[in-house]
């Protein structure tokens, strides 16, 4: 049997040596100089590491008020599993469990430490809003990995604020900020591939979300939760009518405009026809 070798994912800390034995020469050099370092600071009365616990009394802190340790972290702009090592056992090593944190660097305590426990943030509001944001962006072909790394929050959290009435308000902001970011972006320009963005556009056509463009309406209001969007259907049968009554245009034309099949949007014009009360 052979026993797969480890490859260090990089050669610029100790973690090459420590975690993964690696013997290149800089390395070992990086890890003696640390060592020698260490002592001589230790001997000075100079400690590197610092006490964790008014870092985990604050972090209980930001938790009470609702902030989680995605949030904490990406304020503070260090990864979660950081935020997370404070205040539970992980597990690490092939496995092994090790306990919490009880010494951390002064880097990590300054940047933990400088994150405002707001009580706004605990702030609950209706998800509508932050659901067809998100749908909207699926379908301009964004899937929900990048909405969620742009919009501050975990993937997990990004698909709660579809699922749930309610979204904590931080949440909402940070959904609200992604949408205005990449709502005009080609996905394709910003590290989405071709694949990944017809398949969040096929699970939209599947679910018959609206795109960004429809919201854009001022009769189409994205955070009343009382108003009904049209499917994306309607919507396309809406502008292909206007198109060809107030346009000119004829059904290839409009088709060609709205970049849909002709057969699409003949169904969606026979599947949803013109309200006559309206057009009168």
């Amino acid at each position: 049997m052979t026993t797969a070798v480890r490859t260090p994912p990089n050669h610029d800390t100790l973690n090459c040596t420590v975690t993964y034995n690696c013997q290149q020469p800089e390395c070992l050099e990086r890890r003696r100089t640390y060592e020698r370092n260490r002592r001589r600071d230790l001997a000075a009365g100079i400690h590197r590491l610092v006490d964790a616990e008014p870092v985990r009394q604050h972090i209980l802190t930001l938790k009470a008020v609702g902030m989680t340790d995605f949030r904490i972290g990406t304020l503070a702009g260090i990864p979660a599993r950081t935020v997370t090592g404070f205040t539970k056992q992980q597990y690490k090593n092939r496995g092994q469990l090790v306990g919490r944190r009880n010494k951390t660097t002064p880097r990590i305590a300054q940047a933990i430490l400088a994150v405002t426990p707001d009580p706004a943030m605990a702030t609950r509001v209706n998800a509508a809003g932050s659901a067809r944001r998100i749908q909207a962006l699926v379908a301009a072909g964004w899937p929900q990995t990048h909405i969620a790394r742009h919009a501050g929050v975990s993937e997990t959290t990004l698909k709660e604020a579809t699922r749930h009435p309610v979204v904590m308000a931080t949440t909402a902001n940070g959904i609200k900020a992604a949408y205005a970011h990449l709502r005009m972006r080609q996905p394709s320009r910003t590290g989405v591939s071709a694949r990944e963005a017809n398949a969040a556009r096929a699970r939209a056509a599947a679910n018959r979300w609206a795109p960004p463009k429809y919201w854009d309406h001022p009769d189409h209001p994205i955070d009343d939760p009382d108003f009904e969007p049209q499917t994306v259907g309607q919507a396309i049968a809406e502008e292909a009518r206007w198109l060809m009554q107030v346009g000119g245009l004829d059904l290839a034309q409009a088709a060609k405009r709205l970049r849909r099949s002709c057969s699409y949007v003949n169904t969606c014009l026979t599947d949803h026809p013109e309200d006559r009360e309206a057009a009168a």
